[in-house]
């Protein structure tokens, strides 16, 4: 098993990176999948609910943006964008019961990509925004596009689209109304407490995990160490993906390290989705 310090140099820098809400998003995903692989390894644990205790605070805060920013207007179309994504889905699921084998072909292809995506509908705005965006660039990849237009998906994804490029720009101009500095503030300050606290727990899992492998050898710790170290692999490769498909690469590969993160930059307006977390 590799250790972890192959994704140490990029972790850092997609934490720093991502928007606030996908941030939110994946140390919510950190504290809900890890602490079930790691049961019994109590100084890890103990480290996740340092991680949780900063990630109550951060998301907090990105409530208290989305709740000064919400309008009726944009609760509708928020609510329109999602019937737009069910309505792909249930054209592949009930494609997926069809006679017709190109149908059902192309369901199967689709519907793990689908499954990728479970999380539209149940976060805050511009977690929604990004992982619609995010969604509909798949679909335009060779391993998808031939599907989408097996089953004529154009017509629903091009309205989810447009609806999606409204809300984001109503959701922009609505934060610079009710001023942009003092809604982003409180989150900008939470977000690096969360990454020390996140970092924290990935060196010492990887320190443990080298202990492991050298010293104690123990084969359950070993199921446990790996398990984990997987799922932080995955979760943050999906996230590099996530920032290339808006064309943001990492500068310098394989020399990006925690201490050097810089102060998070001022917004450039145009770049950054400001989002919320809370339930719509």
């Amino acid at each position: 098993m590799d250790s972890i310090k192959q994704v140490l140099s990029i972790i850092t820098w997609v934490l720093h990176t991502l928007r606030d809400a996908e941030h939110a998003v994946m140390v919510k995903e950190f504290i809900t999948f890890l602490p079930p692989k790691l049961t019994g390894v109590t100084v890890l644990l103990t480290l996740l609910d340092a991680v949780k205790a900063q990630h109550v605070r951060e998301e907090s805060a990105l409530k208290r943006v989305s709740h000064a920013a919400e309008t009726n207007a944009i609760k509708e179309l928020h609510r329109k964008r999602i019937d737009f994504f069910l309505s792909v889905k249930l054209t592949v699921e009930i494609a997926a019961k069809s006679r017709v084998a190109v149908k059902v072909q192309a369901a199967e292809i689709l519907m793990p990509l689908l499954r990728a995506y479970k999380h539209i509908g149940r976060v805050g705005y511009d977690a929604t925004t990004s992982l619609i965006e995010n969604f509909l660039l798949d679909l335009t990849k060779p391993q998808y596009s031939a599907s989408a237009a097996a089953l004529n998906l154009a017509p629903i994804t091009a309205t989810l689209q447009s609806s999606n490029t409204e809300l984001h720009q109503l959701w922009l101009a609505r934060l610079s109304e009710i001023g942009m500095e003092m809604t982003i503030g409180n989150v900008r300050q939470t977000r690096p407490a969360v990454d020390r606290a996140v970092m924290t727990f990935v060196r010492t899992l990887d320190g443990l995990n080298y202990s492991n492998e050298t010293v104690t050898k123990d084969p359950a710790l070993k199921a446990k160490l790996e398990d984990a170290i997987l799922f932080i692999n995955s979760e943050v490769h999906a996230r590099v993906n996530t920032l290339g498909h808006r064309g943001v690469k990492h500068p310098h590969p394989g020399s990006f390290f925690y201490d050097e993160i810089p102060a998070l930059p001022p917004e450039e307006e145009g770049e950054e989705d400001h989002p919320s977390m809370g339930e719509h």
